[in-house]
């Protein structure tokens, strides 16, 4: 939106955006205090105290999926949101604002994953995952340095006349 429409396009957007999520949290319905606050570009955190259950939790990512579903009118254009959400729990997930910002951060990387507009819970398993895979992307820069490559020559021999063919 920016680059086509312009920086007051995309402001007037987000503002859009952030009035969908504050319609969306329990403290435009019930008076709670849960917190919208905006950490990027287009990323945002909403915390939520006193969940009774992920199934509340689960109601309130999908208000949000589907209050940007419907297209934002900007002067006669239509602006087409996508939402992937990544959910955390205290203290389950982590006991400090950093930590539930990973967990939160590695839940959205496997929304992202599933497709548009999905929500994720955090799970363990997945830093385990990632993990694993940060491991395999670093290790072959090393493993070169440490000679722990050999290399081995096996030709592929025609069956029919015995000639080499690979």
């Amino acid at each position: 939106v920016n680059e086509t429409m312009g920086y007051a396009a995309g402001d007037t957007l987000l503002c859009s955006v952030t009035d969908g999520l504050c319609d969306c949290t329990r403290a435009a319905a019930d008076r709670h205090t849960d917190m919208l606050a905006r950490v990027g570009n287009d990323e945002f955190a909403l915390a939520l105290e006193g969940i009774e259950s992920l199934d509340e939790a689960a109601a309130i990512a999908e208000r949000i999926s589907g209050s940007m579903a419907p297209p934002f009118d900007f002067n006669g254009h239509e602006i087409f949101i996508t939402t992937s959400l990544g959910n955390t729990t205290y203290p389950l997930c982590g006991w400090n604002a950093d930590t539930l910002t990973n967990s939160a951060n590695t839940a959205v990387h496997r929304a992202k994953k599933r497709g548009r507009n999905p929500y994720q819970f955090y799970t363990r398993k997945m830093t385990a995952r990632e993990l694993q895979r940060l491991v395999l992307q670093t290790s072959p820069h090393r493993a070169l340095e440490r000679r722990e490559f050999q290399l081995y020559y096996q030709p592929q021999i025609g069956l029919g006349d015995s000639a080499l063919i690979g």
